[in-house]
């Protein structure tokens, strides 16, 4: 059974059993911030377990892509170790629990309709007290004699849901391991004989780390299913062959890396194992929006393809790019699941390919840096291996290659020493992952029904149905904050990137509004009198803020619009952020937007804006809303049926509030354009008023630049206008904008420079002029003496640079010179003692310093030529 069929298989086998199929999530976690990246099958479904939003079903099976690096050095080495992988997955939500969930998994695995294992292949694992899996089993018709109670056999990560869990082992046979399968079991020992398929997880519990026994944690009201079975694992056994690297979707890129090497697999396995492993990780990160970078997830996925070129460069003689050559294999054989892959294949290669150029120029670099790094005894110390790999990228493997070539020793005891110096630090830095938390089941159970009017209504009179107070529903409020629900409200509720309204509800301030896992809105408000349920009280939102708001959010549809005309459709959206004062669009791209490109892509706005589209929005079911080519956004999620918004040709998915028309946006302007890590940028941008806002203040900091700037040419002084022409560059992306005239301060600073230029030249015929006075006052003091000519000058409040450099004159204007020159500042002296050639034997100027120097109690230095010094008077 090829890799594609068994994931179908699952899917169609649970959608049977009345299970919703969810799709499988972007491999970057939304609102999640204690994970890098989707780690397993239920790291996406982590919203509807703690409560805060409602599945469509509580029945939910997936096929969920996911990528973890803590076993990364594995990958290659064992049979079963990836970066990325599939964990396919079939979870209850407080429906089905232990004997059900055991039953369809005994019918899935069993069953001749489905995958028909033999029975006597199979053995299980429980938990000792687990009684009921265990008789479970029993009953459905399990051997007794193949149930290991094993007390490991608990999942829990910190404080949350979590319980005991049954594990399905696969027996291959005597030819992968002689030793009894239950000692195998028993003792968790490490084979590749008895391999581990299923993982079904009772979340019945809510764990307290610190209770001296599991028997004291709290059983859940509402108990959980989740579960989940490695997707390679399972074609490596239903394929029958050695190690998952063998299956269909492996062996079609170890083929392509056999044509492009003439290298054979089975003469040397690791460093194919590894590139076939890393390219399919770089291949789904990258097409979800994960660039290289130097941490984050960016840093991850450096490491992957370094790990991939290094191994190909090493293992397998490949010094030219060649990963891009096995994009297209990957994406062949996942297409069909995986869609996105083929619509962003143009973009996955070119990153692919920049960045392991990149990593083949750090290797020649730091070849040469390696070579310069062997000391003086014929060694590499182990600071400086660990100093190559640390701080240039440079792989270990490649420096105990040049140190075995070059026949020199490298201390790879003091390497490891230092590498595990700075895990120890990783992990005291290191946050700790959270568990899946609870959501306050209050909260959880509301199904007080609510409607949202705000798309169309900006005040009504609504009823008050629900009032919460300190975790508590309550008839009447008591305190000074409350939340309440009312049976319809004109209020949007934060999401989607755009802050929730604010306004009033009677006499009584909102301050903010969220969406309950039931959809409803949830009115935070200051109380300034009690209310209760039944009342009847107006509801009205600031429509100021309201207006503002709107259209900061409607003009990021017309922004990402531009991004993808100008940069390609690959650009991905990384989230966005709409308040009342500015919009801030993040998004995936190789490079920084240079100038012009932000003037075309603030210009295509401003026209969509003019040309007063009206603001179209609809609902339709999601494949006529694709078929439209709406665009969907980064981490929303989408029901069957979906509000399509349509401005001109930017058409999307979104459920917040707009303008009814582009033209009420005004205008917009661009206010930056940075990085912020792993290969994401971000744009803030303004629009309507807070346009002419930003233009008095930058007109009013350039204004006084230009002021500071006249004041100090005035005085005489010489300028640099760096500070007032960076700010100036920022207006005419602001012209095109305001259509505002801003020549004068292009005149202002163009007499300033002129000005300054003239101070210059002024101090520079004053300092000459008194440069050649002061030569003068230098040569009238010149004696003659037997042939020599002496000098010995004194001279105060100067520049000894200056002086130095007259000395240089003198010399060489004079022969038989010995000139000695002593400048004093405030309770300094410095002395410069100069001696021609043809006399430095007998008056050495090294000597002489010092015999001047040694007076004041100082030192100087240098040759019998020339000796400078100093000292405190």
């Amino acid at each position: 059974m090829k890799t594609n069929d068994i994931r179908k298989m699952w899917l169609e086998f649970f959608e049977q059993k009345g299970h919703h199929i969810e799709p499988s999530q972007s491999l970057i976690p939304v609102d999640d911030e204690s994970l890098l990246f989707i780690n397993s099958g239920v790291a996406t479904l982590k919203k509807y377990f703690d409560g805060s939003e409602k599945p469509k079903s509580n029945r939910i099976t997936n096929a969920q892509k996911s990528l973890r690096t803590n076993d990364i050095e594995n990958v290659g080495v064992t049979s079963r170790h990836h970066t990325l992988f599939e964990m396919l997955g079939n979870f209850s939500i407080g429906d089905y629990f232990k004997e059900e969930a055991i039953e369809m998994g005994f019918e899935l695995l069993t069953s001749d309709k489905w995958f028909n294992f033999p029975l006597d292949k199979l053995y299980f694992t429980v938990h000792p007290n687990d009684t009921v899996a265990f008789d479970t089993w029993v009953k459905l018709g399990v051997d007794p004699k193949k149930i290991v109670k094993l007390e490991e056999n608990f999942w829990e990560i910190g404080e949350g849901p979590g319980g005991p869990n049954t594990e399905i082992f696969y027996d291959r046979g005597e030819s992968y391991d002689s030793r009894n399968v239950l000692e195998l079991l028993e003792k968790d020992l490490e084979n590749d004989r008895i391999i581990e398929i299923w993982n079904i997880v009772f979340s019945q519990y809510n764990c307290m780390p610190g209770k001296r026994d599991k028997s004291d944690y709290d059983e859940l009201p509402q108990k959980n299913i989740d579960t989940g079975m490695g997707l390679e694992r399972m074609a490596c056994i239903m394929q029958d062959v050695e190690t998952n690297f063998e299956t269909d979707n492996f062996m079609v890129i170890i083929k392509q890396i056999e044509q492009l090497t003439n290298v054979k697999y089975d003469d040397n396995k690791k460093p194919f194992r590894i590139i076939a492993d890393h390219i399919r990780a770089l291949v789904f990160a990258i097409s979800d929006g994960v660039l290289p970078a130097n941490e984050g997830r960016g840093y991850v996925i450096r490491r992957i393809l370094r790990r991939a070129v290094k191994s190909a460069y090493i293992e397998l003689g490949i010094k030219n790019p060649f990963l891009e050559l096995l994009v297209d294999i990957v994406i062949d054989v996942n297409r069909e699941f995986y869609p996105e892959l083929n619509h962003n294949s143009e973009m996955i290669k070119k990153v692919v390919n920049k960045e392991e150029l990149k990593f083949l120029e750090t290797i020649e670099d730091g070849m040469e840096m390696c070579e310069s790094m062997i000391d003086v005894d014929g060694k590499i110390t182990g600071e400086n291996a660990f100093k190559l790999y640390d701080t240039f990228g440079f792989p270990i493997e490649i420096t105990e290659e040049i140190a075995q070539d070059k026949n020199v020793e490298i201390d790879i005891d003091g390497f490891h020493k230092h590498m595990e110096e700075q895990k120890q630090r990783a992990r005291a830095n290191a946050k700790g992952a959270a568990g899946m938390h609870m959501q306050s089941e209050v909260l959880q159970n509301i199904e007080t029904a609510s409607e949202f009017v705000g798309y169309d209504k900006l005040a009504v009179l609504a009823e008050v149905k629900l009032i919460v107070e300190n975790d508590m529903i309550v008839e009447k409020t008591m305190d000074k904050v409350a939340s309440i629900i009312l049976d319809q409200t004109p209020f949007y509720a934060e999401s989607g990137g755009q802050v929730s309204d604010l306004g009033y509800i009677g006499n009584n301030k909102v301050i903010s509004v969220s969406k309950l896992q039931g959809g409803q809105h949830l009115h935070t408000i200051e109380l300034t009198s009690p209310i209760a349920v039944g009342d009847k009280l107006m509801a009205q939102v600031d429509t100021d803020f309201r207006n503002k708001v709107t259209k900061n959010h409607s003009v990021t549809h017309l922004l990402h619009l531009a991004l993808r005309n100008e940069l390609g459709t690959s650009v991905t959206q990384q989230g966005s952020f709409q308040d009342q004062s500015k919009t801030r669009f993040d998004y995936s791209t190789l490079d920084a937007l240079t100038e012009e490109q932000l003037l075309i892509i603030q210009n295509e706005v401003n026209q969509n804006i003019q040309a007063g589209y009206d603001v179209i929005s609809k609902e339709m079911d999601i494949e006529s809303a694709k078929a439209k080519g709406a665009v969907a956004l980064f981490g929303e999620k989408y029901g069957d049926v979906v509000r399509v918004v349509e401005m001109g040709p930017a058409v999307e998915l979104c459920g917040g509030t707009h303008v009814k028309n582009t033209s009420e946006i005004e205008s917009f302007y661009i206010v930056s354009e940075s990085g912020i890590g792993s290969g994401i940028r971000r744009i803030e941008a303004v629009t309507s008023s807070e346009v002419k806002v930003l233009e008095r203040n930058l007109v009013g900091d350039i204004e006084e630049q230009i002021k500071g700037l006249s004041a100090k040419v005035n005085n005489g002084e010489t300028i640099k206008t760096k500070n007032a022409l960076e700010l100036m560059a920022k207006l005419p992306r602001l012209q095109a904008v305001t259509n505002s005239d801003y020549e004068v301060f292009d005149l202002a600073i163009e007499k300033l420079e002129e000005k300054s230029e003239a101070n210059k030249k002024a101090k520079a015929a004053k300092a000459a002029q008194q440069g050649a006075n002061l030569k003068n006052d230098i040569l009238n003091a010149m004696e003659t003496v037997d042939g020599v000519n002496k000098i010995e000058f004194t001279a105060e409040d100067i520049n000894a640079n200056e002086i130095r450099n007259l000395s240089d004159e003198i010399m060489n204007e004079n022969e038989n010179l010995l000139l000695v020159l002593k400048i004093i500042n405030g309770e300094k002296i410095q002395v410069i003692v100069r001696s021609s050639k043809s006399i430095s034997s007998e008056f050495p100027a090294n000597k002489i310093i010092n015999d001047i120097l040694g007076e004041y109690g100082g030192r100087g230095g240098g040759n019998p030529e020339m000796a400078q010094g100093g000292a405190s008077l």
